[in-house]
Order: C-alpha cells, then structure tokens, then sequence
C-alpha cells in the first residue's frame, strides 16, 4: 500500500489529506473510477480497486496521524469484518477514515466513502492492517543503526600531532593504545581491525578474508611478517606496531618501506617501541612539493562575496586558506566555503581556526603544514581545521545520544513497587527506565498489575513491535479495584515492563500452579491450543504431522490429541530427541519419529506413513513443508506457526477443499477477546496436565539471567521481579524541556507555518504567555493564524511589529514583557532566502540573507544577558553543514548560528543551533513542491513535523549539545539517494556517514534474494547481460504473480497485463531497487513500453554497466 499511482487511478496522497497530526483521523476527497483507463480489456468494477485502495491508503494515514513521511510501504490489510459497496453516480466522494484500535504492528480501521449528498458509497467496518519492516530497510539499521541527530566532534588529528602525541605522558601501554585508536578511529572510521599477538602471521592472514583498516601487531617486525601484514591491510589503513625494548621499531626492520620508515608517530611507553603507519595508500612524506601556487587568505569573513570579482580565478594551483580567530563571526566563512567547494569540486579551499593564544609561529606553522594538503574536497584530504594548544584538530560529524540512555549513566537501585518502569535486555543485563506512557489511570473495564514473573523474552532483544507475552502478577488497587488478587494474564509488550494493564475478562486466578512453569510452559500451550484447536480443527482418526516444531511443542500437541485416536507423525532433529520424545508421550497414540531427515525431501516421512495427511503443523515453509503441502488430504488444515510465507504456494491442494493457515500469534496482542478464550483454556489445560509436563525451565532474579537454551534451541525461562531486594540499574529520566505557566516565551521569526506547529505543541506543554517579534506583526494570514490558534488554545499572545535585530527596539519590548514575567525561553527563527550561484550573487543578495541570522543573535543574546532563559534555540539549516549549492550567503548566515552557540554555552550559558533538513508538511518545503523536488534530486530526505517537534525539543533540552544536525541518517540518506553518489562525496567530515553508506550498500548487494551473482567478475557482452538479467526478473515476476516461467513472453505484453495489482507491484519495486537499484513507480509497469524487455534494459541501464562489461 501506500504507492503514488498514476494521475488515472484516485490516491489521497497525491491530492489534499486532512488530518491534524494528532487523532487517528484523516479526510481526504477521492476519485470514484470504474475503470483506470490504461488497461486495454479492463473490466468494468462496482467500484475501481484502485478507488478501494485509495480508501485503504486514507486508513493508513489515519493510522500514522497525517505523518505521510513515516508510512511503510508494506503496510498490508488483512482482513475486512464487513463491507457495504454501492455503484457510484459520481466522479469525486468525500472519504473518512479513523483507527480504532492500534497496538502496533496491528491496527484496526473503519473507513467511509459517501457523495456529496452524504450517501454511503463504501464502508468498511473493521479493516486490519499490519505493518511490515520493508526487507532492505530491516537489513539496514541491522548494518547501520538509526542516527537520527548529529553532532560535531573536534580532536587532534592523529597525523599532524604525532610532535604532541610523541611527547605525551601515559601511565600504561594500555592508555596509550586505547587513545591512539581513539584518534585513528576518529581520522578515519573503522570497520575492521586484526589485533596479532602471535609470530605465526602467515597462518592467522591466510584464513582472514576483506581487508582491514588498522592491524595493531606485538613482537619483532621483518620484512616477511610487514608483507603478510599488508596482504589484509585496506588501501586506506595503518598499522600499530609494539616492540619490546626501547629500540625503534624502523631500526629493527630496515629494509620495510616508507609506511613504516617514515612513521607518522613513533614514541616509547613502558619500556615498549610503538610505531603507528600513515595509511597505505599516503606512504610518502607529508612535507609540501615545492609547487607555485597562487594563495588568496581571506581576513574579513563579510567580504568573501567579493571573492569571485577578485583576479584570483579558482584554478588548480588556487589554494583559498581562510585564518580566523575562534569567534562567532569566523563561523560565517564556515558554511560559505562549504558551498564554494560544492559549486567549485575543483577548488582548493582550507579552512583554519587558531585560538586566540595561539604564538605567531604556531599559526605560521600551522598555515605551512595545511596548505601543504590542500586538494578539492572530493580526494577526501581534509579541509578545516582547529589549531587549539598547539596541536591540528580536525572535526567529524558523528552520531549523538541523549547522555541519559546509555547504560553507563544508570543508577544502582532496589526495584522499586508501583513504580512504571520499562526495560531492555542488554548483554545478559535488565537496564530500566521510567515508562513515561504509562498511566495508572484505568478504565472501568482494565485493571493494572504489578508484575511478579513474566515470560523470558529471548525472541524480542531487537523487536520493536510488540508482541503478546504471558504476565503474573497481583492487582494494585484503585477505585476500579479494590481487591488484591493474584492473576495470570497476556500483555502485548516491547521488552519487559513492571506494571500492565489488562483487561478484566483476560485476567485468571492461577492458585494452585507454579507461576514459574506458568510463564515458562503456558505460551507454548497457548500455541498448541491456537494450532490444534482454533485453526487446524483436530478431529478423532486424524492423520497429524508435526513438521520441524519445537520438542516442547509438540510433546504437548501429543497430550492434547489423548481421545482423539489420532495418528501422530513427527519430525525430529537428533536421536535424542526422539527418544526423549518417546519417553514423554502417553501410552496408546501411535507415533511416527523420524529422524534427521533432509530439508529438502519428504521422502523417509511418506516412507513411514500413508502418505497423505489431514492436519499438517510446521514451523517453517521449506522445501519439505512445501512437499507435506502437495500430500495434504482433500479438506486437509495446514497450519503454518512461526515464520512468514515465503516463495510460491502450489495451488493444487485449494481444488481438495485444504486450507492454508498462518497462526498468528502475534494478534492475541491486539484481539482480547480471542486472548482471554485462549489463556482461558491454556490454564485449565496446564492444571490438568502440570504433573505430566517436564520443562526445563531457567529463572532469573530481575536484573539479570541464566537463561540457556535447550534441544533444538528452545528457550523456556521466566524472569522473577523481586521488588525492594534485587538490585538493578534503572536510567535517570530524560531531562526533557519544561515550559512554565507564569512564564514567557519569545518568538523571533515564528509566525509562519513553523510558528503554528511550535505554538500548539508548547501550549499542550503547558506554555501560556507567547511573545512575537516580527517586522510585519500579525497583518499576514498565517500569523494571524497563529495568535487565533494559540488564543484559542487558552495561551495569552502579544504580537509586536518590530525588527529583531534592532537593539533599542529589542531592549523596549524585553523591558515591557518583563514586568509582568520572566522570559524563560527565545527561539530564533527568522530567515531570508536570497538563492543563487555565488558568481552572480550580489553583495546585496548576500547582506539580505545573512544579516537576519547574524544580527537577531546577537541582540538577544545582548538584551537578555541576565534573563533566566532555560533555553536559547536557533534554527539553522543543514545547507550550512554539507554546504548545498547556490546558498552561500544562507549557508553563512547558518554557520554563523552553529558558531554562537558554541560561544554563548563557553560563557555558561544555554543555546542550541538545530540544523534542520526540509522539513515536508511545515514552511517553506510544504509550500513549494519545486523546492521539495530540487533538495531530493539533490539527496536530501525530509522529515515531518513531529520529527522537526522532537528535535526541537531537545534542543531546549538542559543537555543539548551546542550544534545538533538532522537529516544525516545513512539508513535514510540510503533510501533517499540509493545508488546515487551524493554531491558532498569525499567529504573529510562526513567519513563516518559515508562509512555506512558504502555498509549500507554493499550489504544490499551481498543480500540479493536469489543469491546469484551476474557475471560473478567476468566480461560480459550487452546480449548476455540482457539474457541474465531479464531471466532473473522473469523467474522473479512468475514466483510472485503464481505464473509458470513459460506463461511470460519476454517482447510482448505489459508486465501489469499479467496480473500485476498494487500489493504485488510493491513489492516488484522493492526487489527491482534492492536488485539493481532500479527505483520505478508503480504508473511505470502499465506503460505500453514496459514490456519485460523494457524493464530489463532499464535495470541494466540501473546497474550502471551500459553495454561494456
């Protein structure tokens, strides 16, 4: 779901959809076909699919409240209770949409679809939806995990501070390592080191395969041993090499080349030579060519406009080195050559910051050494540095976490009762925090539990859905309860939480049972009952075949069939298991064991049996599972437990009246009707059989397990909550921004689309009392907008029609507000857009931009030196910090921003530069579809308006760092860009990103779905290439569409006029982008032209290969 169809086929998404951001709501007017028009043949519906679909997609959108930038694109329906359709007489109907229910990956939808004289033309009441990870996008954040806010991080930089490093002080050989690796992490971000603490190299290199970016070896270095060494080590990498003794390490290994003769560090720690390498690929002497050279220094930052009206034309013997003392305005040069490199890849521009008690020498020498590496950007040599005490430092952008979610900023505490918390399982740890969701409050039917034991949950370490897992505990009085009673009970939860709630009629007494063996064994009853009763129907003289389950599984399916006279057939891995399997099974059920048998064969199992059977329960869909499937008898129930379908499903069987059906378990966490009817038999069935079950069952005291798992696997273990004795690290609060009701607010530049969304969210925060400065006041229809809302909201808004950066007028209003109450808080927000190249930006073009940013700040931070602002927030741009082209003058004015923040925390005071991305459904971006369209062919993703809220708020936040960055995520930047070479390539600062860019992408060509590699290294000639590829995508599109490969003419007929609809069309585009980085729109396989012929030219065309190899 959630495609852009094309202009024939109606979509909300591609008119206007209304929903506030806030309720499970949304609206949208939608387009009543009987027919798309692009099909020949079509035939004539009640109502268009695509009309339907256009409904579903609406449901979608209510369900992510408006955020159209989150939808998944394999958010799939499951199933409708009931539908109304009625044949339209119109060409439009008004369409709604609410959620009823959502407990993700679940939710439950209702839509209506009426004309325009309200008259129902489509209701669905009732609609199930899931929410599926899309394959490439759970593949990467397994690679590159979510980086959604990044920070700059300044540190020596590892080969012009080998003089310092060589002359520092370490109290061990370990501190000295640690902090080498730190700087050589930090120069360039590592993916894999060796660490070779033997002599015998050539036996460890010879079974490493890739290369490596750092080797750290100990012992006695030869020339043999540095060429084993160097088999594994990446063009890019260095080695540490440790030496017993004093004795140099390029003394004991003469005849080793230049990395290691002209080492960039070598010092003596503890009676031990280190010697660190430059990379491989540098190797020669970092001391600068005598080459003629044309150097333009630039000494006042406002001037720099004028660069390109000088003689001084930006050529290859051009070095621009900008000197600027560590203040605020040396930011502005900052993001203004940042672009000049985008516009001019050529160029060579350094940048370089000194302190002010930096010696005049220091500073020469500084300038002597930088401008001896001066190359363009895209060569990857750096281009700005920080001269601080003496030393080169050079600055990455890297990832930033908010200090309160790391274990190593946990408190020790005894848990604590009645107290919501939520954990993790990290490394055999329990790590908690406050569960800031959870509300004590309960309805009338619900009741809140303070859990004593819950079911071990090894299969969710990294879920982030949430799952139904087995809960006992005892009821916490309220109004609603007032008994104290100790249940049993399923909670759909994400890791391990100390209270839930529940519903009343799913709660059960369990006296008499062991709560352990209750939250050990009761889950897999419940699988059994869903398996075995619910879906798969058991009847007496069935034939039953347990395929590749679970031993406890089916030991207790075989003591649920007792009375049914069935014959039991079941596959098992080991000898072991099978005679275990004996030994637990009731006298008088016969029972087949087989043993090892091969996955891809069924032949030992019909050997054994009949060959047909009428229930079949397996665990996975394999080769064998589909085998069992073909022999299933005529009304047979195939029931397929833990894992999605996967590849083609034989229909054959569905002519025998067989059914096919997944359990589903995941749904009892949503259906508490259907959970509390299970957990109800389960425990009547766990009372009957507790003395017959043998579980192997681990228990573990709350803050940490000694779960192990069993045969096959399994894990069968609960957690015990030992509340005021066991010990357990709990993660202080998040210290999150905190708006006074007897306070005010200062807005500068807030009364536009960024405006409303700001105002709402602080006055549902609890703000009252909202200042405004802005040069047209409230005359403009969206700021009157705004002070409607707020007022309307319950907050009190004074608007003042003034220039922000005009002191005396700034001094007036702050002194006016003040009286009344303090100022607590100032957003800076005011911007002007002057876009343009830099060789026809006029100084004018270039005042108006960045003069806005520049003197606003600086009045504010003047006139309320001595309010008591709890937070000083600016919005910069991420152009200032990739440096996008045709925004010189924006770029400056932003990393002027990112600078003064820097300045005001030095003088201890709060302030935070945000640098956003475009922001989708608020302000400029939104506004302008041209905008939008130019940052994206650029590589930009965008984020919504909750996202740039969260981001705010951090930056009001009492810890927030001085320069946070959005829109640098790599898993994100690789959906957005793909394949596509981003124009800020080769970028020293964003070596971390583009790390795992290169990660991102080469895990999306070593996970292809079939496992073949075209050509796999050898020439091919465009025929055979096209031959390849386009039976790949033949035998593809047949699996999915159900179709034999014969069936498919390669020249003729659209790939849509074989049945391709919307569900499958998604995930064709999917395979097509993670196969070939092909990205095509759903409107692309209905063209006349898109035959498989078609397609396939275009994936080779994707592939980058033309016809050459």
């Amino acid at each position: 779901m959630s495609l852009r169809y094309c202009i024939n086929v109606p979509t909300p998404t591609g008119g206007q959809v209304e929903s506030n951001g806030r309720d499970y709501a949304a609206a949208s007017t939608i387009g009543l076909n009987q027919k798309s028009g692009t099909i020949d043949g079509e035939s004539r519906y009640v109502m268009h699919p695509g009309t339907i679909d256009a409904c579903f997609q609406l449901a979608i959108i209510s369900f992510e409240q408006g955020r159209y930038n989150v939808m998944p694109y394999s958010t799939i329906p499951m199933r409708v209770e009931e539908m109304t359709i009625a044949y339209p007489e119109e060409t439009e109907g008004n369409a709604f949409a609410w959620t009823e229910e959502c407990q993700r990956p679940f939710f439950r939808s209702h839509i209506q679809l009426v004309n325009s004289n309200g008259i129902p033309l489509l209701e669905c009441t009732g609609t199930w939806f899931k929410k599926h990870e899309m394959s490439w996008s759970a593949r990467s954040t397994a690679v590159a995990p979510y980086q959604k806010y990044m920070q700059y991080r300044w540190q020596p930089d590892i080969d012009y501070a080998a003089k310092t490093q060589g002359q520092s002080f370490y109290k061990s050989l370990e501190e000295a390592a640690h902090e080498l690796v730190g700087l050589i992490n930090h120069k360039r971000p590592m993916q894999r080191a060796f660490v070779a603490l033997s002599p015998k190299i050539s036996q460890l290199s010879s079974s490493l395969q890739g290369a490596h970016e750092l080797i750290i070896f100990k012992g006695q270095l030869n020339t043999a041993i540095f060429q084993e060494l160097q088999s594994i080590l990446a063009p890019t990498g260095r080695m540490l090499i440790m030496q017993d003794g004093n004795t140099s390490v390029t003394s004991s290994c003469l005849d080793c080349p230049s990395i290691i003769s002209r080492p960039a560090l070598e010092l003596c720690v503890s009676q031990t030579s280190l010697l660190l390498s430059q990379e491989l690929e540098d190797g020669g002497d970092r001391q600068p060519e005598p080459t003629a050279i044309t150097l333009v220094v630039l000494e006042v930052a406002v001037d720099v406009v004028n660069l390109h009206q000088t003689k001084h034309a930006l050529h290859q013997n051009t070095v621009i080195l900008d000197i600027d003392g560590r203040t605020a305005e040396g930011g502005l040069s900052l993001g203004f050559l940042r672009v000049v490199r985008s516009e001019h890849p050529g160029a060579k521009i350094l940048s370089l910051d000194v302190d002010w008690e930096e010696s005049p020498h220091s500073i020469a020498q500084a300038m002597l050494t930088v401008q001896g590496a001066a190359a363009p950007r895209s060569s990857g040599q750096e281009t700005e540095f920080w001269l601080h005490k003496g030393i080169l430092h050079t600055s990455r952008l890297v990832p930033w976490t908010c200090p309160s979610t790391s274990p190593k900023d946990s408190q020790t505490v005894k848990l604590p009762l009645e107290t919501p918390l939520q954990s993790d399982f990290v490394k055999s740890e329990f790590i908690f925090r406050a569960n800031e969701e959870f509300s004590m409050d309960s309805k009338e039917d619900e009741i809140c539990l303070q859990v004593e034991m819950t079911e071990y949950q090894g299969w969710a370490t990294d879920q982030r859905t949430k799952q139904p897992v087995v809960v006992v505990g005892h009821t916490i009085s309220n109004y609603c309860e007032s008994t104290l009673r100790q249940v049993v009970t399923l909670s759909a939860q994400s890791g391990y939480q100390t209270i839930v709630k529940a519903k009343k009629g799913a709660c059960f007494e369990y006296e008499g049972l062991d709560p352990a063996l209750l939250c050990a064994a009761l889950p897999t009853v419940c699988k059994v009952l869903l398996c075995m009763s619910w879906l798969g129907r058991a009847q007496k003289n069935d034939r039953i075949l347990f395929l590749q389950m679970p031993l406890l599984f089916a030991k207790m399916a075989i003591s649920f069939s007792k009375g049914l006279n069935a014959q039991i057939t079941v596959v098992v891995r080991t000898q072991e298991e099978s005679e275990e399997l004996y030994e637990a099974s009731p006298s008088g059920i016969p029972i087949v064991v087989v043993e090892d048998m091969h996955a891809s064969h069924m032949s030992p199992v019909l050997e054994a049996t009949s060959g047909t059977f009428s229930l079949v329960i397996c665990n996975r869909f394999s080769a064998a599972g589909q085998e069992a499937w073909k022999h299933i008898s005529a009304a047979g129930r195939f029931v397929l437990c833990y894992e999605e379908l996967e590849g083609k499903l034989d229909t054959g069987p569905f002519t025998k009246g067989a059914s096919f059906l997944p359990m589903g378990y995941e749904n009892l966490g949503t259906r508490q009707e259907m959970a509390a009817e299970i957990l109800q038999d389960g425990s009547e069935f766990f009372e009957e059989e507790q003395g017959h079950l043998d579980v192997p069952c681990a228990s573990s005291n709350g803050n940490q397990t000694n779960a192990s798992p069993g045969s096959a696997g399994e894990v069968h273990a609960a957690v015990r909550f030992n509340y005021g004795e066991t010990s357990v690290k709990i993660l202080p609060p998040l210290q999150r921004a905190k708006f006074f009701s007897d306070a005010a607010y200062l807005l500068i530049g807030g009364l536009g689309g960024l405006g409303s969304s700001l105002v709402r969210w602080m006055v549902k925060r609890g703000c009252r009392h909202f200042i405004f400065v802005s040069r047209s006041g409230a005359t403009q229809p969206k700021a009157a907008q705004t002070v409607e809302l707020a007022e309307k909201a319950g907050a009190s808004v004074q608007v003042f029609q003034a220039d922000g950066g005009n002191e005396s007028d700034m001094r007036a209003i702050v002194a006016r507000v003040m009286k009344e109450r303090p100022i607590r808080g100032v957003v800076h927000a005011a911007m002007v857009l002057q876009d343009g190249l830099l060789q026809g930006m006029t100084a004018a073009e270039y005042q108006a931009a960045v003069t806005p940013k520049l003197r606003i700040a600086h009045v504010l931070h003047s006139v309320l030196i001595n309010a008591p602002l709890d937070f000083f927030v600016m919005t910069s741009s991420i152009s200032a910090t990739i440096g996008t082209p045709g925004q010189t003058n924006y770029s400056a004015g932003n990393s002027f921003l990112d600078a003064f923040a820097v300045y005001r925390q030095s003088l201890g005071l709060p302030a935070c530069s945000i640098a956003l991305p475009m922001v989708l459904d608020v302000g400029v971006v939104a506004e302008n579809q041209a905008v939008e369209g130019s940052l994206q062919r650029l590589g930009f993703y965008g984020i919504d308006e909750v996202e740039m809220l969260e981001g705010l708020e951090v930056a009001m936040s009492p810890n927030s760092p001085s320069h946070l960055v959005l829109g640098l995520d790599p898993s994100l930047l690789h959906r957005s860009a793909g394949t596509n070479r981003l124009f800020w390539h080769g970028d020293a600062r964003l070596r971390g990103v583009q790390r795992d860019l290169d990660l991102l992408q080469g895990s999306l060509s070593a996970s292809k779905p079939d496992g073949e590699v075209i050509g796999d290294g050898e020439e091919l000639n465009y025929e055979t290439l096209m031959a390849r590829v386009g039976g790949r995508i033949i035998q593809k599109c047949a699996s999915m569409l159900g179709r034999e490969i014969d069936e498919i003419n390669f020249s003729k007929g659209t790939v849509a006029s074989y049945g391709l609809d919307s569900m499958i069309g998604s995930e064709l585009q999917q395979w097509l982008f993670g196969e070939f980085g092909l990205a095509l729109s759903f409107h692309a396989f209905t063209a006349p032209e898109m035959t498989f012929e078609g397609l396939t030219r275009q994936a080779v065309e994707a592939l980058g290969v033309g016809g050459a190899k």
